[in-house]
């Protein structure tokens, strides 16, 4: 791990350590200290402690009684588990919005968004207007709850493959545009469907290009 700058400190340790974890240059189970992340990144230990505060949260790392932290790492299994989560979670939001707003009109204008964006700027500009696609299906329940509950899981692990995955965009454009037309059609098990793949593919590409077991 190279030094980083002082700017925004904490985030960018996460970031780092995320990365680290996430491509398997930190194992499954390493244990993991304040001092001797400090001193590799060469920053002081506050934002490091900060740092495992906010990986705690997220499921990367455990808390052990000798104030360091283990590494919960990335297998093939703990891929498509979470996968599986998101898709069920985002196939019942889909399905609730479908009964309360059959047509909704912010889903339509985000998805819109979404497949101007791929074409005409890049693959960054795509990864923020697929989210918000996607995290507009929770939006326009009006539920806070759920909607933190959505942004939090394509957060960590997903939001990770979304940016730094060879993504095949004509593929991810093809399986948001099967989301997109059964939502409108109302087909529930189309959506469902659609809906499934799509985390699926992002899934085994995972597994594929960070050759986890």
């Amino acid at each position: 791990m190279k030094p980083i700058s002082a700017t925004s400190l904490k985030d960018k340790i996460v970031e780092t350590l995320q990365q680290e974890i996430f491509v398997g240059n930190i194992k499954d189970g390493e244990e993991l200290a304040q001092e001797e992340i400090s001193t590799k990144l060469g920053v002081s230990r506050m934002p490091v402690r900060e740092a495992f505060l906010q990986l705690e949260s997220l499921g990367v790392l455990e808390r052990l009684p000798n104030r360091h932290v283990r590494v919960i790492g990335i297998t093939a299994q703990h891929v498509h588990q979470v996968f599986s989560m998101l898709a069920a979670i985002e196939i019942e939001l889909a399905t609730q919005l479908l009964k309360a707003q059959p047509h909704s009109q912010s889903v339509q204008h985000a998805f819109e968004g979404y497949r101007a964006s791929v074409p005409q700027q890049g693959a960054q500009k795509g990864i923020e207007k697929e989210n918000s696609f996607h995290l507009q299906i929770s939006y326009a329940l009006k539920n806070q709850q759920l909607s933190q509950l959505h942004a939090k899981q394509r957060g960590g692990f997903f939001g990770f493959c979304l940016t730094h995955l060879s993504l095949d965009w004509k593929l991810m454009l093809s399986n948001n545009t099967d989301i997109y037309n059964a939502f409108m059609d109302e087909n529930v098990v189309a959506l469902q469907i659609a809906i499934r793949r799509y985390y699926m593919d992002i899934a085994q590409l995972a597994v594929k290009e960070n050759h986890f077991e």
